[in-house]
């Protein structure tokens, strides 16, 4: 449904630095999290409940329940990802990144039953740094993840990212911009390896690095197109 920016209105008028333009019903959701927590649950019950409330059926699940930041060190300073990304519009010259508090997590209960319950992982087309990074960071999940079949798709056609700033975070980090690049980021947890089928560089030099690669179409610039993507990962379960 549409959403209404009234408070994001409201308080850039009274002077409050409105980097993200976030929605009335969207500030909602953050509001009954925060006040979930305030009153004692952890960050994966506050979680569930706000998913129940608003009639989502999956069993949606943080990372962990401890706070973890991605912090971006740039030509100008450490910064968060969202000014970097948000405030700066990705601007600035990076040289590392870093998931502040990651060494303070510990995998939650959920998070283990749930993994532990499946058979198959995916790992979709996201940025391999500042989307899938924090996740691996969380003490014992690559070892948690690596146990079981993992599906990966590949978020970068030749040298460039499909979208964001996966490229440049990925250079910082010491990581080759490309599939191969990718693979690299997930090294020891993949089995199959889904690269765009005009990636023909990625299709070679991510086999050789032993992993099986599948090549499709992962441009999802439509519903049938995604449904397809999501047809050819489902065949690579087992």
């Amino acid at each position: 449904a549409q959403d209404t920016y009234l408070t994001h209105e409201a308080l850039a008028l009274a002077g409050h630095d409105e980097v993200l333009r976030l929605g009335d019903r969207d500030r909602g959701t953050h509001i009954m999290r925060s006040e979930f927590i305030r009153q004692g649950a952890s960050l994966t019950e506050a979680v569930g409940r706000t998913a129940r409330m608003l009639g989502a059926g999956a069993n949606i699940l943080p990372m962990c329940d401890e706070p973890v930041s991605s912090i971006i060190t740039t030509d100008g300073g450490k910064v968060h990802f969202q000014d970097f990304w948000v405030g700066q519009q990705g601007k600035p010259g990076v040289l590392g990144v870093e998931y502040q508090g990651a060494d303070n997590t510990t995998i939650t209960d959920a998070i283990r039953q749930a993994v532990e319950r499946e058979d198959n992982i995916i790992i979709g087309p996201s940025n391999p740094i500042t989307s899938i990074g924090p996740i691996l960071a969380v003490n014992g999940m690559p070892e948690l993840i690596g146990s079981k079949h993992v599906v990966a798709v590949s978020p970068i056609i030749g040298c460039e990212p499909v979208s964001g700033p996966a490229g440049k975070l990925m250079s910082a980090c010491g990581c080759e911009v490309s599939s191969r690049g990718v693979a690299q980021c997930y090294e020891g947890l993949l089995d199959v390896f889904v690269v765009d089928e005009r990636d023909g560089l990625g299709i070679r030099d991510a086999g050789d690095m032993g992993v099986a690669v599948v090549s499709a179409d992962t441009m999802m610039t439509s519903q049938g197109k995604s449904k397809a993507l999501a047809g050819v990962v489902m065949g690579e379960m087992v």
